[in-house]
């Protein structure tokens, strides 16, 4: 379900440990959520294991969760293995 912005309406629980912004169920304590803005799944910044910086880059741009994240190069979200430039070396194309 979308916004009237055009972003997803953001869960208002963490989807790792059930949390809501008031208790962190892990930690016991307070926390924001980020929401994703294609699906609306939320997480605290500790249950994704993002650092403060991380949080402060999240900030400024429309945050997509690991299941909506898509591909720079080719548009796809599938997680996509292939050769490098290098002999036998990989490459995520999601990177």
């Amino acid at each position: 379900k979308k916004g009237p912005d055009g972003l997803a309406l953001p869960n208002n629980y963490c989807d790792f440990c059930l949390g809501d912004s008031r208790l962190n169920k892990k930690t016991g304590q307070s926390e924001e959520l980020v929401s994703c803005s294609d699906c609306g799944r939320s997480g605290h910044p500790s249950c994704l294991q993002f650092t403060p910086v991380m949080m402060a880059a999240v900030k400024t741009y429309r945050w997509q969760c690991i299941e909506c994240k898509c591909c720079n190069l080719c548009g796809t979200s599938e997680n996509d293995v292939s050769t490098g430039p290098g002999e036998g070396e990989l490459i995520n194309t999601l990177s």
